[in-house]
């Protein structure tokens, strides 16, 4: 889409629009099995979503996908308690 929008000089929200009118649907490409089990295990590990994100060079939304496809679950936001004792 950026590229397109350079090329032409309008804004990207432009290009998306004309290509959903012209019935054109845009798709992210899947995730490989090797990049969502590795998604699931660094963010198991206790990685942010964003820092696999940024380890992976794949969306945070990405890594969310990849560790629910792979069986795991999402942790609360926010930062972790420690637990003192």
């Amino acid at each position: 889409m950026s590229e397109l929008a350079s090329r032409f000089r309008v804004h990207r929200s432009t290009v998306w629009q004309m290509a959903f009118q012209a019935g054109l649907v845009a798709r992210r490409p899947e995730l490989g099995d090797e990049v969502r089990a590795e998604a699931a295990r660094l963010y198991e590990s206790g990685l942010t979503l964003v820092q696999v994100a940024e380890r992976l060079g794949i969306s945070d939304e990405g890594v969310r996908a990849a560790v629910v496809s792979q069986g795991g679950t999402i942790r609360p936001r926010g930062r972790r308690r420690l637990m003192v004792g």
